[in-house]
């Protein structure tokens, strides 16, 4: 493992990372993936996972801070990134990150967390966009580093990395020094976790969103001075390392490479789950031939 400390790094990148600093391509695919999520959230609408989730905002309470995606009710923050991140991945046609080694759906607990947020803080466009970037881009790097075997265990890559990447993106919301971002990512590894096992049933789209509302709380906690470990991302007990593999975060992370080589790439050209995205690809190539 590497003496240097990769989650100090990234974080300090994230820090002083700045809107102007996007590509204008990475602009132009953020609002793609926002019109995507919120589109496939809105699908579920109908879904009784939905009036399951207002009955526990109702039994929880809390200041109405933030939209619950598609109806009149605000909720919490945190409770509002919990079911608008459901919702976003419950029918399971969101985008998907597919290097060869993992799968990921980054903008089900990203967007909403940062959505949710922003909206409380009142953000702007620019720094709504700039957070998610960032955001995606941590936790598809993580993703990364923790390689093939974490999804080979059938653990839910999402579950595991979502809260990363919606803490990062929470965190630049809050304007969080590197201090306190490196923290939040460790507040949010902490809470980290999702089984294969529940694929197939309601479950599997609450790791969405527990994702977006594990990244919301590490923020808000960071933010307080509420502390966390040294390295939680590149550490020789890191969350990557978890996946028993020696490839570290950082021999992916490329500090200096510009933010966007990852947000460029998850877009779904079909409203299809991932695994038969690219057979609809094949057939419709097929047809232009």
């Amino acid at each position: 493992m590497p003496d240097r400390n990769g989650t100090a790094e990234i974080a300090s990148f994230v820090a002083r990372t700045r809107f102007e600093d996007l590509p204008e391509d990475v602009v132009h695919h953020v609002w793609r993936s926002v019109v995507d999520c919120l589109a496939v959230a809105l699908g579920g609408l109908e879904h009784p996972s939905l009036a399951m989730y207002l009955t526990l905002a109702d039994t929880l309470g809390g200041h109405e801070q933030a939209r619950i995606w598609g109806t009149p009710r605000k909720a919490s923050v945190n409770l509002a990134a919990l079911i608008n991140g459901h919702l976003a991945h419950l029918l399971d046609f969101d985008d998907s990150y597919m290097p060869e080694v993992t799968i990921l759906h980054g903008n089900a607990p990203i967007i909403p967390a940062a959505m949710a947020l922003g909206e409380y803080l009142g953000a702007n466009g620019r720094e709504f966009a700039l957070a998610f970037a960032l955001g995606f881009e941590v936790a598809a790097r993580a993703a990364l580093a923790a390689g093939k075997s974490l999804y080979d265990h059938h653990f839910h890559v999402t579950a595991v990395m979502g809260p990363v990447g919606a803490a990062v993106a929470a965190g630049k919301l809050l304007g969080l020094d590197a201090q306190r971002l490196q923290w939040a990512i460790g507040i949010a590894c902490s809470q980290s976790g999702g089984l294969g096992q529940v694929h197939g049933s309601m479950t599997k789209a609450f790791h969405a969103g527990r994702g977006a509302h594990a990244g919301v709380i590490a923020a808000l906690l960071a933010k307080e001075g509420f502390t966390s470990g040294p390295d939680p991302l590149s550490g020789p007990n890191s969350l990557p390392c978890c996946s028993r593999r020696i490839r570290t975060l950082m021999a992916c992370w490329r500090i200096s490479a510009r933010v966007g080589s990852c947000v460029r790439r998850p877009s779904k050209p079909t409203p299809a789950a991932s695994c038969s995205s690219r057979s609809w690809m094949a057939w419709l190539l097929c047809v232009k031939s």
